[in-house]
């Protein structure tokens, strides 16, 4: 394949791009064939091969990545046809694999998709790619046992999806990637969530983590804490820790994949890192972990030194703090108003507890945090080195983890305000609601006090002592009107009605004094209304015949 004015294409013997062959599609398969169409509208239209291997090899997630994935599921005739040939030659030739593994970021998605497509019993011819793999991801540098605990199977999260032949198919590739011999079990983890994601296993939905950091560049390479072969010192640079939960993978802390199979890292001190932030995640969920450099938004060709290893820890914690789905917590709803600022990055190192250690070329990391306009978490032990800095910027310092989290995080008061307002509307909402129920309980209780009473005056004469219970019962379910005037029928004048405990009633030729429930009123029987209650009143029956007989026509009370 070559580049020419029109973009980059393959190119056949024949000289001429090879005209775009309409594939044979299933029913319902449209939308899982969108990535080779992508791709040939991108070599078509490109301007440079630069722009093409940015989105073919360097995407989130990659094209290539796609194109393998789709055809191991819908059409595993392609990874075996002349335009697939083309394609990995010539992204082969255009971004050549810088690292020393034997097998190319180009190659890694399209010997595992071909592992996949194989029919059935067919798997093991496959071997030497899957071998090859699992020996690259050693030599990348990039993996750490202690952050790989295993069980290095699937958890079968995501798995009921599959057709029956790609389940058959990524169950025989799981099997002979457990039985690769002399290859550690952290690389075998990696490749197995490697097979889950071409056979369309996809990472959950919900949103990753990502914690700022800072890098310090040494001769055009991203890396962290490395020695300085430039004469001019090394160039700090921002970037992006992303940490994501992949249900369907082994426990542990792996890189994705899909975006870090071309990274190194030549040293054990980042792998170490890896292993001493993997002590804060708590419960043994699958992690994915990218970097990407803020001036390209692409993964830095080598990470060195431990200095990562607070951002791991701080964004494993954030990561834990979500509950798995059916386990109810107040962990999201704490992320909810309380998270990671985003403009604040953390750069130290971990010594294998809580407490953080000092880091190397702070200066540069400290000149790109204040262009970045960040706020710098940093470890106590670099106090000095920030003092010797021409521009420190914002910097806050920190002795173990617990503190960084408290200087990396903030609350979010537009959530909480938003919050807040539905809380005060809901509140008002039930106020209102709860007023409208009394309101409907007492005119319930009005009607049914009217019926008790009518119920009395049907009664009077036939059963007096039935009449007098339900004279009382509708004055107890409420004061109506009907009520106290239910109250003087059948009473000789002046006369007195008693329910031991309960109610205490005198009648006279003007008032109605009764006491309930602690408390005297007094009713007018000619204005039907209450009138106001006398200083003589009182709860005994005197006092009631006292207070019934202050009226203008006082009458005479019999004794007690």
């Amino acid at each position: 394949m070559s580049s020419g004015a029109g973009g980059p294409r393959a190119e056949p013997p024949g000289g001429r791009p090879e005209p775009d062959r309409p594939w044979r599609r299933p029913a319902g398969s449209a939308r899982q064939r969108a990535a080779r169409p992508a791709l040939e509208r991108l070599l078509g239209g490109a301007t440079s091969p630069q722009s093409v291997i940015r989105h073919v090899l360097l995407g989130d997630p990659p094209l290539w990545w796609s194109c393998c994935g789709e055809a191991a599921r819908v059409d595993p005739g392609w990874l075996s046809g002349s335009r697939c040939a083309e394609l990995r030659d010539w992204l082969n030739a255009t971004a050549p694999d810088s690292g020393a593994g034997s097998v190319g970021s180009v190659d890694h998605p399209l010997l595992l998709a071909r592992a996949l497509a194989a029919p059935a019993g067919g798997v093991s011819e496959h071997d030497p790619g899957v071998w090859g793999l699992t020996t690259a991801w050693e030599r990348r540098g990039l993996l750490c046992a202690d952050a790989a605990p295993g069980p290095f199977r699937p958890s079968g999260s995501g798995l009921a999806g599959l057709s029956p032949r790609l389940a058959n198919s990524l169950s025989s590739v799981l099997d002979r990637i457990q039985q690769t011999a002399g290859a550690g079990l952290a690389a075998k983890g990696v490749l197995t969530i490697a097979a889950l994601m071409l056979a369309g296993v996809e990472p959950r939905g919900q949103r990753a983590v990502r914690v700022a950091v800072v890098f310090a560049r040494s001769s055009g390479t991203a890396t962290v804490d490395a020695p300085a072969s430039d004469p001019q010192g090394p160039q700090g640079v921002t970037g992006v820790l992303e940490l994501r939960e992949f249900p369907a993978g082994p426990p542990g802390l792996y890189p994705d994949p899909r975006t870090m199979d071309g990274v190194r890292s030549p040293n054990g001190e980042f792998a170490a890192a890896l292993g001493h932030a993997w002590r804060f995640a708590g419960e043994r969920r699958c992690v994915l972990w990218r970097v990407a450099l803020s001036d390209g938004q692409v993964a830095p060709a080598r990470l060195e030194g431990p200095s990562l290893g607070l951002a791991f820890a701080l964004g494993l914690r954030e990561l834990m703090r979500n509950r798995r789905p059916g386990r109810p917590g107040f962990g999201g709803l704490r992320r909810l108003f309380r998270g990671l600022r985003p403009r604040t990055a953390v750069t130290g190192a971990l010594d294998g507890s809580e407490h953080l250690v000092r880091i190397g070329d702070l200066e540069a990391k400290l000149l790109a945090a204040r262009r970045g306009g960040l706020r710098l978490v940093v470890p106590e032990a670099n106090r000095l080195d920030v003092v010797k800095a021409p521009e420190p910027g914002d910097v806050r310092f920190a002795r173990t983890v617990r503190q960084a989290d408290r200087h990396a995080r903030r609350y979010r008061t537009g959530r909480l305000a938003v919050a807040l307002a539905l809380v005060a509307v809901g509140s008002t909402g039930t106020g209102v609601a709860v007023h409208e129920h009394g309101n409907s309980a007492r005119q319930h209780a009005d009607a049914r006090s009217r019926q008790l009473a009518a119920q009395a005056a049907l009664l009077d004469q036939s059963q007096p002592d039935v009449a007098k219970q339900l004279r009382i019962a509708a004055f107890r379910t409420a004061p109506t009107v009907e009520a106290f005037d239910a109250l003087t029928t059948g009473v000789r004048l002046p006369g007195t009605i008693a329910a031991p405990g309960v109610l205490h009633v005198a009648v006279s030729n003007a008032l109605l004094a009764v006491v309930a429930d602690g408390r005297v009123r007094l009713w007018s029987r000619s204005e039907h209304r209450f009138a106001a209650m006398p200083a003589v009143a009182g709860r005994s029956p005197t006092g009631l015949r006292r207070a019934a007989g202050s009226a203008p026509s006082r009458a005479r009370w019999p004794r007690a």
